[in-house]
């Protein structure tokens, strides 16, 4: 965790305080200690803060339970986990929206969702701009964009489309893709999304949007392999890609910085060489699961890596049961996993701490038995 000073004048969200601050630094010449001038998210200072000489990895942040009249100092013993930072930009968030899908006989246009914290079935939000498959999705906490598929024509689109997680309703058009993509992944800082798949010609170049800004997407840069079908996670910084098929299933981790449209480059490697799997990514880890070969064999493996740190990934824990094209959501603490085929289509939703290594816990049931679904989260 980094300390107090490392976000001196940056807006921050710690998931201990319902409010979003910004710290300003004040050293008074011959003062014992320095004052952190809170100021909201509207630009209303509400209060000084003296800070501790040499107080390392805590932090002071204002209001508990809406008492306005009192700040609060949360010491080293009791530090708070850093929810947000870099202003407030998040790239997930407690409300799932698992949107579109297959069975092998229907492609699905609705969208589902569920609240991460809170096990239970997925309701209805709302439905796509058209039935879809194979499309990605990812999110600046507030905007869910989804781009990208195989419609029920069936042909592949270069549509993007978003939803407000907080107004259940229908997609919105966002604009469109250079070139029409199926068998997507994404990621996000929670300002630019990133979107990767191999599109016709076997072209392997990444493509970007800002998500507050709708329009079309930008060339951002080209991706190591030449697969599809990958899995896409993200540490707010780091954009992953992992897995996927190129003629055959390949295990290659790339990685790249989403601040700067480049070229990725190798990170490591997966365990299991594999396409059509989930990924998702919290401040300090990634996390990849399930997957499959054309064989077709079936896994249920979900690995881990530590996204600041290049390696291989390492053993987690393994799903319930065997899935391909199961997709992922998550919030700080916990990732989900929907849906997804093994013979016979999946409904089942489940669940996995980013913290503790171990299998997957039951969380609840999609709407349908479908794979191949785009996952993302907001509040």
């Amino acid at each position: 965790m980094k300390t107090l000073f490392d976000y001196t004048n940056e807006q921050i969200k710690y998931k201990n305080f319902s409010e979003e601050v910004r710290l300003t630094k004040e050293t008074k010449a011959g003062a014992s200690y320095s004052k952190y001038t809170c100021t909201n998210k509207n630009g209303v200072t509400f209060h000084e803060v003296p800070g501790l000489v040499g107080l390392i990895g805590a932090a002071v942040m204002g209001y508990v339970n809406g008492d306005r009249a009192r700040p609060v100092i949360i010491g080293p013993a009791t530090k708070p986990t850093v929810n947000a930072s870099s202003f407030g930009n998040l790239w997930y968030g407690n409300k799932a929206l698992i949107s579109g899908g297959y069975d092998n006989a229907t492609f699905y246009g609705n969208i589902d969702t569920v609240s991460i914290p809170t096990l239970s079935d997925a309701t209805n939000f709302g439905n796509l701009i058209a039935t879809i498959l194979k499309a990605a999705g990812c999110s600046n906490n507030v905007r869910g964009v989804m781009a990208g598929g195989t419609n029920s024509t069936p042909a592949s689109v270069n549509t993007i489309q978003y939803n407000i997680f907080a107004t259940t309703g229908n997609s919105v058009s966002f604009g469109s893709l250079a070139a029409i993509r199926t068998a997507m992944a994404a990621c996000s800082n929670g300002l630019r999304g990133v979107f990767h798949s191999v599109r016709p010609g076997g072209l392997k170049n990444m493509e970007y949007v800002t998500i507050a800004t709708t329009g079309n997407s930008s060339q951002f840069g080209d991706t190591t392999s030449d697969s599809s079908d990958r899995a896409g996670a993200s540490n707010g910084s780091r954009g992953i890609f992992a897995g996927g098929i190129a003629g055959g299933v390949v295990a290659t981790i790339d990685y790249f910085s989403i601040a700067s449209a480049s070229d990725s480059v190798l990170f490591g490697n997966l365990q299991i060489a594999r396409s059509g799997l989930a990924g998702v990514g919290n401040s300090t880890y990634c996390l990849f699961a399930g997957g499959g070969t054309p064989a077709p064999i079936y896994y249920s493996a979900i690995e881990r890596i530590a996204t600041a740190t290049l390696s291989n990934s390492s053993t987690f824990g393994n799903l319930s049961t065997t899935r391909v094209g199961t997709v992922g959501a998550h919030n700080e603490t916990r990732a989900i996993f929907s849906g997804g085929y093994n013979g016979v289509n999946i409904s089942s939703i489940e669940y996995v701490q980013f913290s503790t290594t171990g299998s997957s816990q039951n969380f609840g049931n999609l709407s349908q038995a479908k794979y191949h679904s785009a996952g993302t989260s907001g509040d």
